[in-house]
């Protein structure tokens, strides 16, 4: 196939303009590729930041609760031992009275008697607190109701982990104050049940009598968890967030979007709430941490969604603390800021294909100018050679002196002609004609 300068001008642009639409796709696609593959990678860290923001959010709720659950044990604490101590005040003042009145009248026994009279029918309505006497040779003199203890030596009671109560007592005014807090394993009246006691005991010394109270501190954190259970029941993590405690055997205490399911044994529940308590329970066992689950939400008309929750014991009072956040309220802040980074992706795409569309046609235009420019430089060589290759034919065929034909053209000449002559079938003659004395001519 024979190439003209036009043919060659055309397969040039053409090719040139291949190439250029080739590079342009190769960029275009890896710009496409390269931000589709951003988007994904941003969005899976704004899922991972709203996730991150929504622990540390629960985190800091539960380390809230727990330093405020701290505190409030530490006031059920010292709330009893103000009330032993004011009880010990009454006690002792009523001791110190009947000493006073009748300490030159009466034998020490007779003062006893009486101080026991006083203080053996006194109790504490709101607690099962009750006043004890032990002598300072460590004889019981007046004991807890019902255990008929007078007259024992005190040295030998035990609590269930077999300390003796007596002999910490007796340490107890062991000081120059005379007083201190005891604290032991006792029978609660009311159940029956071991429980923590705190007593304080004072010397009186003018009679020789050790003077007692006690209370459960059981009793005290009870009254304080319902106050603490008001409280949380009242308290939102961020919008729909809120806290929820429940027992280790799976009894909800506290559960502000299902307060019906409150105080229940776990095995009556709806298969959604037992489903999702048993989580709490096998994180609870595990030591705490974080969980996902199906949980009512208030206001959702009972429909169960996803939520993510920190799970903290509380081992004094027995109780599991929960702070959850639903997830549909993470997903609501994620899709915003999703679509902002969609809405960011597609101005940074478009921006991207208007550069290189731009480098395309500047291509393009380069191409055409080249090619224009470069069919011009091809005339030119062309004119140039025809005019070049005319003086060589001329140079060629011609004597230089006389300016005709020389022998080349003429042999030419005669091989064209008889050519078409045999071709034709036709005849030729050629007339040869000699000039005598030519070189004398030349």
């Amino acid at each position: 196939m024979t190439l003209s300068e036009r043919s060659l001008l055309r397969l040039h642009l053409v090719g040139m303009l291949l190439q250029i639409l080739i590079l342009g796709g190769v960029l275009g696609g890896y710009f496409i590729y390269h931000q589709d593959q951003q988007f994904h990678a941003d969005s899976r860290r704004l899922e991972q930041q709203a996730l991150t923001t929504a622990q540390a959010s629960l985190s800091g709720a539960m380390e809230s609760l727990n330093n405020y659950l701290a505190q409030t044990r530490l006031r059920a604490d010292n709330e009893l031992r103000r009330e032993l101590h004011h009880l010990i005040d009454s006690a002792w003042s009523i001791a110190a009275g009947i000493y006073q009145h009748h300490g030159n009248e009466w034998s020490r026994e007779a003062m006893i008697q009486q101080v026991r009279q006083n203080l053996q029918h006194m109790r504490f309505p709101a607690s099962q607190g009750y006043y004890f006497m032990i002598s300072t040779d460590d004889q019981v003199l007046l004991s807890p109701p019902g255990l008929h203890l007078e007259g024992q030596n005190v040295i030998g009671i035990m609590d269930d982990q077999g300390h003796s109560i007596g002999r910490a007592l007796r340490e107890a005014v062991n000081n120059p104050e005379g007083e201190g807090f005891v604290r032991y394993r006792w029978k609660r009246p009311d159940t029956g049940e071991i429980d923590e006691k705190i007593s304080f005991v004072r010397l009186y010394e003018p009679l020789g009598l050790i003077i007692g109270t006690g209370d459960y501190l059981s009793l005290i954190e009870q009254r304080i968890q319902q106050e603490v259970l008001q409280i949380l029941a009242a308290t939102r993590i961020k919008q729909d967030g809120y806290f929820a405690v429940l027992t280790p055997d799976g009894k909800l205490l506290l559960s502000p979007a299902a307060p019906e399911a409150t105080h229940k044994p776990i095995s009556s529940l709806p298969a959604v709430l037992r489903s999702g308590l048993e989580a709490i329970l096998a994180t609870s066992r595990q030591g705490g941490g974080f969980v996902r689950y199906l949980w009512p939400k208030p206001g959702s008309n009972g429909e169960p969604l996803a939520k993510l929750s920190l799970v903290s014991n509380l081992e004094p009072w027995g109780w599991i603390l929960v702070s959850g956040l639903y997830l549909d309220d993470l997903e609501g802040e994620l899709a915003q800021r999703q679509t902002t980074l969609q809405q960011l992706r597609e101005d940074s795409m478009w921006a991207s294909l208007s550069i290189l569309g731009m480098m395309l046609m500047l291509s393009v235009a380069f191409s055409l100018l080249y090619t224009r420019w470069l069919g011009e430089r091809f005339s030119r060589a062309r004119a140039s050679l025809e005019a070049s290759q005319s003086r060589v034919r001329q140079l060629c065929d011609t004597d230089q002196l006389t300016g005709l034909p020389n022998l080349s053209s003429l042999t030419r000449e005669l091989e064209q002609r008889l050519t078409r002559k045999q071709a034709a079938h036709q005849g030729m003659a050629m007339l040869c004609i000699d000039l005598d004395h030519f070189k004398n001519i030349n």
